[in-house]
Parts: C-alpha cells; structure tokens; sequence
C-alpha cells in the first residue's frame, strides 16, 4: 500500500483555492474507515474532512487552520480510522459519530437556520458586507 502521505508535497503545490480558516472539521463521513495498515509505516490522516483521498491528507486543508495527524502503525492489520472528524482518540475511531448531531438535510428549517446564523457569528470566511 502506498502510504498518501508520500503525495501531500505534489497536491499541494499548484493548489489555487485556499479554503478559508474553519473551527470545526467537515465530516466525510458518519462511520469509521477499515484500512490496512503496515507495521512501521506512518500515515497522514486529514482532520479537516476536505481531503479527496479520506481517510488520508491530500494537503486540501491549507488555509483552514487545520494539519494532518501522523499515525504511525505499531503492527500490520486493519485499523479503523475516525471518518466524522470528531474522534477524541486521534486518528482511529472512538465512536464520537454516534454522538454527533444530525444532518442538515435531517433539520428543520428553523433549526438550519439557528445552525446558519450561530455559524455566521463563530466564523469569519473572508465574506465583505453586502
């Protein structure tokens, strides 16, 4: 297996958006990722959730505020690696996803637009006013 972390130099250079710093990480997914590991090799999980080759770092998360997680695997064999981000454990799965708060889409309108505007007051994304 070829460890991602090897490509973070080449994704990231000639990267021409630069995403804006973020207080919390987008969830790539709401359940753990099985991967099988190598004994002695280091791996770099993204923790920010922007990364296209999850549960690894692409170097997307420049400009976020965020930085890759090393991992480094003690004994070959699956590992479960978080997927929501959220994981108190670092790298591997705790179990957080089971304990965060629902889709979006599964909000009320009313509830997406406390979410919205409590988002709005927590994070300055460079936006000027209208």
């Amino acid at each position: 297996m070829q460890n991602p972390s090897d490509n973070i130099r080449l994704a990231v250079r000639g990267r021409k958006n630069i995403l804006p710093s973020m207080s919390e990480p987008i969830i790539a997914q709401r359940s753990p990722y099985a991967v099988n590991v190598e004994a002695g090799k280091t791996y770099a999980w993204c923790a920010c959730g922007h990364s296209q080759n999850q549960p690894f770092c692409d170097g997307a998360h420049k400009g976020t505020g965020f930085a890759p997680k090393l991992f480094k695997a003690e004994q070959s064999g699956p590992v479960y690696f978080c997927g929501c981000k959220h994981s108190q454990a670092g790298a591997t799965c705790d179990g957080s996803h089971k304990t965060l708060p629902p889709p979006a889409s599964s909000l009320s309108a009313e509830e997406q637009m406390q979410r919205f505007e409590k988002d709005l007051k927590e994070n300055d994304w460079g936006h000027q006013p209208c």
